[in-house]
């Protein structure tokens, strides 16, 4: 719909509108943007990737801990090495969009494994002196899911990092000096 165009009530639109619909059998990423778990993602044996993204146009790649893949054209299997017990995670680009993400994990045995977008996690706050005392390994539980096992008696700050040091972490800075600028 182009921008100016008359409604039914004589109103005219402010902006140009477009809608597209995708009609689709079975789950995909793109259907449904909040699936991100993609059992069946790493096939034939870890080497390809079936994809189930009907609608997009591109994709990117990788394995959990390394760097991304280039982008490539959408195709419904592709070459990919995929490491045991590594969970792979894929990126696609439909209707101007790259917010679609799933991922999937197989282990050595050939048993479905658990997706994350980080090998590890930690857990750091007041309980543990910010991991000065334990390094509060956490353990991953489900999908994109980390588990820890705390007791406190009262509230406490906590921050997740995904390695041991801080060059990234996630949540409430503790008083310290920060080593970027956040609060």
């Amino acid at each position: 719909v182009d921008e100016g165009a008359e409604a039914q009530d004589g109103q005219l639109s402010f902006s140009a509108f477009r809608s597209s619909f995708l009609v689709v059998f079975g789950p995909t990423v793109i259907a449904d943007p909040t699936a991100h778990a993609q059992p069946g993602l790493i096939c034939e044996g870890l080497t390809k990737l079936c994809h189930s993204a009907t609608g997009a146009d591109a994709f990117r790649v990788q394995n959990v801990g390394e760097p991304w893949s280039e982008w490539q054209s959408y195709q419904a299997t592709s070459s990919w090495t995929a490491s045991p017990g590594t969970a792979v995670l894929v990126q696609y680009h439909a209707e101007g969009s790259s917010a679609y993400i799933v991922g999937d994990c197989v282990g050595a045995d050939g048993e479905p494994c658990f997706a994350s977008w980080h090998p590890t996690m930690f857990m750091r706050g007041d309980w543990n002196n910010w991991g000065r005392d334990t390094k509060g390994e956490m353990s991953l539980v489900d999908d994109f899911t980390w588990g820890a096992q705390i007791t406190v008696n009262g509230f406490a700050k906590a921050k997740f990092a995904p390695f041991e040091g801080w060059s990234k972490a996630y949540g409430v800075h503790p008083d310290r000096e920060l080593l970027y600028n956040l609060p």
